[in-house]
């Protein structure tokens, strides 16, 4: 049966994290726009508009440069597929989004998802919340493509203009680089005017605000500004007595994201410091009576099994203080009140684990079935 069109939907979602909105035009991958022309643009419209089906080179043709054109189309459509690949990290040999058809044409073959089918239950799946990101000016991380194009703030008018736009189109909460890390040179720290002006504007609409902290001073001017959630510990730094309780008295919450750390350097021994710091990080805020948040950093990582983030929360916290950041945690601080708890008159949404983890904690990841709305979504194979 031919796909529908994505017709007059606002935006269309697939692979881990990119985008593609349609007024305006642009592809995104999370909240950052990626550099892509015009016609490979139009060309993953195309593409998008007849997922899983063959988009042959007529069609192709016809679609972007019209009927009656004097070219070598073959060269261009090609041309245009791998300006197309290219910015997706697609491999041809093995597509994860765009396959060759020898003879015929390409074909679109990664899952797509429009972003309110999810949250509305049109599709089995989570409720997908976005923030938008602001980072410092000339803070742009070493580990994101030079490509992206980054919503980068050098004034505190530009922060608060960025955070009002972020609002406005309905953004679930806001993401500050406090601190951006830029490999062998100093990490680019967002001035404290600038974290508090964003702040503000984000909670006089209700919203929460995230920090990718990175050093002490990024944790600082973070809690000085006063955001909400720390997403990241910050090795090989650890934190201060006076940031700790600072971050209690402000009930600022932190989401420890300790597999990070075995992925961001090559070497075992640095990757062990890393982690070594960042279990004791979490465990210092633990131990002070701190909201820890449970999350992982997918979309920069590929590790998808939460296996070993358990492992390495269970180095600082017991089993049911992590189900905790799972469940009751979020739903208390976020004022979830339908859900985080299996009882009447609650949402029905839960996972029922395939073994027990009082007798260990990775086993938070042997998921059996996952229930939304009552409905089971997930089942173990």
């Amino acid at each position: 049966m031919a796909s529908q069109p994505v017709g007059l939907q606002q935006s269309i979602r697939f692979g881990e994290d990119y985008e593609l909105e349609f007024r305006p035009r642009r592809l995104l991958r999370g909240t950052h726009v990626l550099k892509l022309e015009r016609i490979p643009l139009e060309l993953l419209v195309l593409l998008l508009e007849h997922r899983g089906e063959i988009v042959t080179r007529d069609q192709i043709v016809s679609r972007i440069w019209g009927h009656g054109v004097f070219m070598d189309t073959d060269n261009s459509v090609r041309g245009a597929v791998r300006k197309l690949r290219q910015v997706l990290k697609d491999d041809a040999e093995a597509p994860r989004f765009i396959e060759t058809i020898t003879g015929q044409g390409y074909r679109f073959i990664a899952p797509v998802i429009n972003p309110t089918e999810a949250s509305g239950g049109e599709v089995p799946g989570p409720q997908i919340l976005m923030a938008g990101d602001i980072f410092p000016k000339n803070g742009h991380p070493v580990y994101l493509p030079p490509e992206m194009q980054l919503p980068e703030a050098a004034t505190t008018q530009e922060a608060e203009q960025m955070t009002q736009q972020y609002m406005k189109v309905g953004f679930d909460g806001l993401k500050l680089f406090t601190g951006a890390f830029m490999g062998n040179k100093p990490a680019v720290i967002m001035p404290l005017d600038m974290v508090k002006a964003a702040v503000d504007v984000a909670h006089s609409h209700g919203k929460p605000v995230f920090a990718h902290p990175q050093n002490r001073a990024g944790t600082d001017n973070a809690l000085n500004g006063g955001v909400d959630i720390l997403a990241h510990t910050i090795p090989p730094e650890s934190f201060t007595v006076e940031e700790l309780a600072q971050m209690k008295k402000q009930h600022t919450a932190l989401i420890p994201t300790l597999t990070l750390w075995t992925v961001v350097a090559q070497d075992p021994k640095v990757q062990a410091k890393l982690v070594e710091a960042g279990v004791s990080g979490l465990k210092s805020y633990f131990a002070e009576g701190g909201t820890i948040l449970f999350g992982t950093d997918v979309g920069f990582t590929s590790k998808y099994d939460t296996t070993q983030e358990y492992e390495l929360m269970g180095q600082a916290m017991g089993w049911k203080d992590i189900l905790a950041s799972l469940t009751t945690n979020p739903t208390e601080y976020f004022k979830a009140s339908a859900k985080g708890r299996v009882e009447k008159g609650m949402d029905a949404d839960f996972v029922v684990l395939d073994a027990d983890p009082a007798a260990d904690a990775k086993n938070l990841a042997k998921v059996k079935y996952t229930v939304r709305g009552g409905k089971v979504i997930y089942e173990q194979k």
